[in-house]
């Protein structure tokens, strides 16, 4: 085994990169192509609620409420994911190719518990897609 500076060299980039590597939130399991039947009837309510206002104002308190339909009625991160994959205008996204876990830090912020407490949420929070 080879030791002196070229070594501690290599080993330090490869903590280097592997330590950057995990402050970035994991994102693997997320993004089945069909969310569950429930999810999208949540966003088809989603839609009809929010009417003319397609995004909804999160800082509204109604746009929060039209909000919670959704990150209530998916089971999960994955389900929310998929389903804001397929109405992406609805969750103010212009491409959903470029969504990625900002969309819940977004979301369950610790000023708007009526969110953070929500099922998509308390998964975002337990799958360290957004901060404890």
């Amino acid at each position: 085994m080879a030791s002196g500076p070229m070594a501690h060299a290599a080993v330090l980039a490869v903590v280097v990169v592997l330590g950057g590597c995990a402050t970035q939130p994991p994102m693997a399991h997320i993004g089945p192509s069909i969310p569950a039947a429930a999810c999208s009837e949540a966003f088809a309510e989603m839609r009809r609620a929010a009417a003319d206002t397609v995004p909804v104002n999160l800082s509204d308190p109604d746009g929060r409420a039209i909000e919670l339909i959704g990150l209530e009625g998916c089971a999960n991160t994955e389900e929310w994911f998929a389903a804001a994959g397929q109405n992406p205008d609805l969750v103010g996204a212009a491409d959903p190719t470029t969504m990625d876990s900002t969309v819940f830090a977004e979301r369950c912020r610790v000023e708007w518990p009526e969110l953070r407490g929500s099922r998509v949420c308390t998964d975002a929070i337990a799958t360290g897609l957004v901060p404890d």
